[in-house]
């Protein structure tokens, strides 16, 4: 049944897309958490800086992604779920995935799916990309971004709908 036969299917870790000169791969993330509360208190349980914004840079020592005022992900998260003092952590396994997007054509490939500014910085990462929720970052030169699991295969068949002059 050609109807079961789907063209685009999600990335595995580490899968590479090459879309002229953009180059999009599925990072792993590990174990993830999801922080509720008082995130100041939060850097300190988890020994790490603060949560970082939009097109912030991630490092190891800033290696967490402010969603909302009192809302962040913990990718590599070690910390028990539960009620801890002033905050809460949920456990975020598998609920996001990572998409690095570098190369020349990575800001245009953004600049298709989103009318945010990404020269302008913001605290918190939430965007909208091509109609879904997100959250951008970067790391190095590749940005980073990070949606929902289930929209991974949606994120990439939109990334290769673009026009490949776009990446040039």
């Amino acid at each position: 049944m050609d109807e079961r036969d789907w063209t685009d299917r999600p990335l595995g870790e580490d899968d590479v897309l090459t879309l002229g000169s953009l180059e999009v791969r599925r990072q792993k993330i590990g174990p993830a958490c999801l922080v509720t509360g008082d995130l100041t208190a939060a850097q300190t349980a988890f020994d790490q800086g603060a949560p970082v914004g939009l097109c912030g840079q991630m490092t190891p020592q800033a290696a967490s992604v402010r969603i909302a005022r009192d809302l962040a992900l913990f990718p590599g998260g070690a910390v028990k779920p539960g009620w801890h003092d002033s905050f809460a952590v949920s456990d975020a396994d598998g609920v996001y995935i990572c998409l690095s997007l570098s190369g020349r054509g990575a800001k245009a490939a953004l600049a298709q799916g989103t009318s945010v500014d990404l020269d302008a910085p913001s605290p918190s990462a939430a965007i909208q990309f091509a109609g879904v929720k997100a959250l951008l970052t970067r790391r190095g030169d590749a940005y980073l971004l990070w949606v929902e699991a289930p929209m991974e295969t949606y994120v990439t068949s939109f990334l290769r709908g673009i026009d490949d002059e776009a990446f040039d």
